[in-house]
């Protein structure tokens, strides 16, 4: 099994419960939000949100500059 990455371990740490927010910066922008799909994907198989909605999205807004924050919608 592969080693989980800090991002991941940081996102399933501290994003407990609905509108949490994690700033990350814009260089990590395409790892972060692929590991975001992959725990959406997660998500929806183990049945946590239903197959039309997302556990964790990407915000830009009202984010500092050169972050974005991955924010848990439930």
């Amino acid at each position: 099994m592969a080693k989980e990455s800090e991002e991941r371990k940081k996102v399933k740490e501290k994003l407990i419960k609905k509108n949490d927010k994690l700033p990350f910066s814009l260089s990590l922008y395409v790892k972060v939000s692929r590991m975001v799909q992959d725990l959406n994907r997660l998500a929806r198989a183990n049945r946590l949100v239903e197959p039309e909605d997302v556990l964790y999205s990407i915000q830009q807004e009202g984010a500092p500059k050169g972050k974005f924050y991955v924010v848990r919608n439930y």
